[in-house]
């Protein structure tokens, strides 16, 4: 690790992963380093080589807007390592958000408060090309309004976990993060070893 480690810096004032607020390396890396370490830098590169290829294979791509040709998906050969203080506190509060968004739309798809109580300006509602005028009053089978939900996530200047996006139209995130994890299954097994 040590090897791996020794010019990196710490951008000042900016949240870093590898290194926590008192300067020392975040435990989780530690674990994950020590265990990356006993691959031979061939192990390592015929391992990277082989999720390059099944996403090639698999034919895993995307398109930005504006583009007319596919990209292959860029998966990290690195992944984003976080501990499990940091993963409940982020599922509790992506869990809440959920919520929160299922009874925004259970209002506004039925008794129509925040509208009436001025929380939500009608134009907001009325203008929006997304919102569904012949489903109001309609209840969806199962009675859930939000069938999908994701939030794009990262540190903020405070150190704290910030939702930056969320997510509620389109599986293809879902999609991107089953195939990231059957890329890397083979070529880097999980172990459930803390």
């Amino acid at each position: 690790m040590a090897q791996w480690t020794r010019d990196y810096a710490r951008l000042p004032g900016i949240p870093d992963e590898y290194i926590a607020q008192d300067g020392a390396p975040r435990a989780v890396w530690t674990r994950f380093f020590d265990a990356f370490a006993t691959l031979s830098p061939a192990d390592i590169e015929r391992r990277f080589a082989s999720a390059d290829r099944h996403l090639r294979e698999a034919g895993v791509s995307y398109r930005a807007p504006g583009d007319t040709a596919d990209r292959i998906w860029p998966l990290s050969h690195l992944p984003l390592i976080i501990d499990a203080a940091d993963w409940r506190q982020l599922t509790a509060g992506i869990a809440q958000r959920a919520q929160l968004l299922e009874m925004v739309l259970k209002d506004l798809y039925g008794e129509g408060h925040l509208v009436a109580d001025g929380a939500i300006p009608a134009a907001a509602i009325a203008g929006s090309n997304e919102y569904l005028r012949a489903v109001c009053g309609v209840k969806p089978p199962g009675g859930r309004y939000l069938h999908l939900y994701a939030a794009d996530v990262g540190r903020g200047p405070d150190g704290r976990w910030w939702v930056l996006g969320d997510r509620t139209q389109a599986p293809s995130g879902a999609g991107y993060a089953l195939e990231n994890r059957l890329c890397c299954r083979g070529p880097f097994p999980i172990s459930t070893n803390r």
